[in-house]
């Protein structure tokens, strides 16, 4: 508000509120006053804007972040399910490693005592036929 349009409202003012009993000095430093907290004001909603379009920026940061830990929510399920998957696997991996290794030492087992027999076989067979 200019300091014209400020004089027109003190002026249609003074009739209703009884500020005509003010002297032109008072008068002036209440204008004056009336000045200084406009300018006030206008800074402060200035500043309140800077704030609100800041809030507002900050605002979609949290969407964005909100969006992108559920993708990331969803990411850690899949690679949850995926490490679930894969321990599963290696146990029975381990299961049939640990199979493998008694076959074949029961194999091996065997094949000595068959290798052990005939040998004893030939053995026999050699002493018995002279």
């Amino acid at each position: 508000m200019s300091q014209l349009e400020q004089e027109i409202h003190f002026q249609s003012t003074n009739s209703n509120s009884g500020l005509a009993e003010l002297s032109k000095d008072e008068q002036a430093q209440l204008l004056a006053e009336n000045e200084e907290l406009f300018i006030r004001f206008a800074r402060t909603n200035t500043e309140i804007e800077k704030i609100e379009s800041q809030m507002t920026e900050i605002k979609k940061l949290q969407d964005t972040f909100a969006e992108k830990v559920l993708e990331q929510e969803q990411e850690i399920e899949q690679i949850h399910v995926t490490t679930t998957h894969t321990l599963d696997n290696l146990e029975a991996a381990n299961d049939f490693i640990r199979q493998a290794i008694q076959n074949s030492a029961s194999r091996r087992v065997i094949m000595l005592f068959c290798l052990i027999v005939l040998t004893f076989t030939l053995l026999f067979l050699d002493w018995y036929n002279p």
